[in-house]
């Protein structure tokens, strides 16, 4: 029982971490992406 109960907030803060990576991967990608939009908006 006591490994199950230390594995458990291990992988809360697991997930929580892969959250917080994530928004901020989405963040950058749309920033990125509008970027480009300009960009091409730009050239054309």
């Amino acid at each position: 029982m006591s490994d199950e109960d230390r594995e458990y907030p291990n992988n809360v803060d697991i997930g929580g971490f892969v959250c917080t990576v994530c928004i901020f991967i989405s963040s950058i990608t749309v920033s990125l992406f509008l970027d480009i939009s300009h960009n091409i908006e730009g050239i054309v």
